[in-house]
């Protein structure tokens, strides 16, 4: 069975040996799986170093394309995978050795149509005290339909996924054009599509944070970019009766909307959207005092502090 990973590159070079070193260290032999490299217009030395990674391992294949984000990236894997399973993985991100190996030898049979695993967020407050100790063993958490793992513990990342490609072209799936929740949405799609999940507690991928990532970004502009996403996202969740997935993305989107600066107008239109998704937000004079505090307070000096899990 060939395994597909697919990774979106923006402007990674700083990342990428680290990544494309621990994929290529997952127990699996170059004729077991490929690493499908899609290089989103980078500006950097990233296509320098695909290149040199492809001239040396057959498994890996490289594509460049003009900067459209990494919905496009990862649609254009998604297009160019030859695998009979796929899976995801960031360029700034990693894999513990012999991770996707282990949970495919261990856990995969001809009834699954997904497995979910579990990983690590590593950002600054986590690596202050964090020490990789490279466990891949674990155990079934849950299986059953893909909606029943994903009402138990709501899965929004697809690089801690491994697909049955068949499935993703047989319900066409795609990532949407959106600068957040583009992951989020293909997964709801996804798992309330498949008849057999499983949810398993190996701990193998590494998601690293970088202040420089867009759910760290917190200008008006990319904010009210993100609210859109998030009332998207969550206009889906209601389709689906995910109420209860719908509560806990409340939270997110509230942030998200207390740093964009929002007129009068825009929160009245933010509270029109919200209602038909039975949600309250604030009214405008409410709203002003508290949005002030919380980008001159929480964001600079209490954001950085918390870590993400």
């Amino acid at each position: 069975m060939l395994l597909s990973i697919i990774v979106p590159i923006y402007n990674a070079e700083k990342y990428l040996p680290r990544c494309l070193d621990s994929l290529l260290d997952q127990g699996l032999g170059e004729d077991e799986m490929e690493i499908v490299c899609v290089d989103d217009g980078s500006t950097d030395g990233s296509l320098s170093v695909l290149r040199g990674y492809e001239e040396k391992h057959s498994c890996v294949r490289v594509f460049s394309q003009e900067n459209n984000g990494a919905w496009a990236a990862r649609n254009r894997g998604l297009d160019e995978a030859e695998g009979d399973v796929v899976t995801f993985c960031d360029a700034d991100d990693y894999l513990v050795p012999d991770g996707l190996g282990y949970v495919m030898r261990t856990f995969w049979n001809d009834d699954v149509d997904v497995i979910c695993h579990a990983s690590t967020t590593l950002d600054r407050n986590k690596l202050k005290t964090w020490k990789e100790n490279n466990i891949v063993d674990g155990t079934v958490i849950c299986e059953g339909e893909g909606k029943k793992i994903y009402e138990r513990d709501p899965k929004y990342f697809v690089w801690n996924t491994i697909i049955r490609r068949s499935i993703i072209e047989e319900q066409q799936l795609r990532f949407l054009p959106l600068t957040m929740s583009e992951d989020s949405t293909f997964m709801l799609e996804l798992m309330m599509a498949v008849s057999k999940a499983i949810d398993v507690s190996s701990n193998i991928y590494r998601y690293t944070v970088s202040e420089g990532q867009v759910t760290r970004q917190r200008d008006p502009k990319t904010m009210r970019t993100c609210i859109d996403n998030y009332l998207h996202f969550m206009s889906e969740l209601k389709k689906y009766n995910q109420e209860n997935v719908i509560q806990i993305q409340k939270r997110p989107l509230f942030s998200r909307a207390f740093s964009a600066c929002l007129s009068r107008k825009e929160l009245s239109e933010l509270n029109a959207r919200l209602d038909t998704l039975n949600i309250k937000f604030l009214p405008y004079p409410v709203y002003v005092p508290l949005s002030f505090l919380f980008r001159k307070i929480f964001v600079p000096y209490i954001l950085p502090h918390i870590s993400r899990e």
